[in-house]
């Protein structure tokens, strides 16, 4: 979990400067504490337009079309940081709130596997 917060941690202040990365690998961490899924930056989108709340969805949209396309994301800087902020505090309450290790399902194309993760 260490290496996972490391990479987010500044989300608030680093989505500015790159919105579909840090966008991205904001939902697939949610998605990991929550869901317990390892899942990829796509993936970690399309669960966010599933569980994040619809005020969060142009965002995480944007961030997926830019994502396949190569595009540059184009997006309100308040919006960015607000998701950003919103959802690291999800995160930091589910990290914080974690207990013991626990097993991961690891999505890779079709295939599923679980995989205990130890931190």
């Amino acid at each position: 979990m260490d290496s996972i917060w490391y990479d987010i941690e500044n989300a608030a202040q680093d989505i500015e400067m790159d919105p579909v990365y840090v966008t991205l690998n904001l939902c697939r961490t949610l998605a990991y504490l929550k869901d317990d899924l390892c899942l990829s930056k796509a993936q970690g989108g399309r669960w966010g337009l599933q569980q994040l709340p619809r005020q969060y969805h142009e965002i995480v949209c944007a961030a997926l079309e830019c994502y396949e396309s190569e595009r540059a994301m184009e997006c309100d800087g308040p919006a960015l940081k607000r998701f950003a902020q919103d959802t690291l505090s999800q995160i930091r309450r589910r990290r914080d709130g974690a207990g013991e290790p626990h097993p991961i399902e690891c999505r890779n194309g079709s295939s599923r596997e679980t995989v205990p993760v130890t931190e």
